[in-house]
């Protein structure tokens, strides 16, 4: 879960963007301040290299 704002927990300091995971205590009663951490895209697959064109005959 990502912070959605900065604030003061017991012994701790969560900043805005700070990925805390949903058994910390710190989560526990402050869901409304903590939004689904966003899943990366996944990679595209790179396009395969291209041939480099061959001299000309002549």
């Amino acid at each position: 879960m990502r912070a959605l704002v900065t604030f003061h927990a017991p012994g701790r300091l969560v900043v805005e963007g700070e990925d805390v995971d949903a058994a910390d205590p710190v989560f526990a009663g402050r869901e409304h301040l903590f939004e689904p951490a966003a899943e990366p895209e996944p990679a595209k697959p790179k396009a395969r290299p291209r041939k480099a064109a061959g001299k000309p005959k002549g």
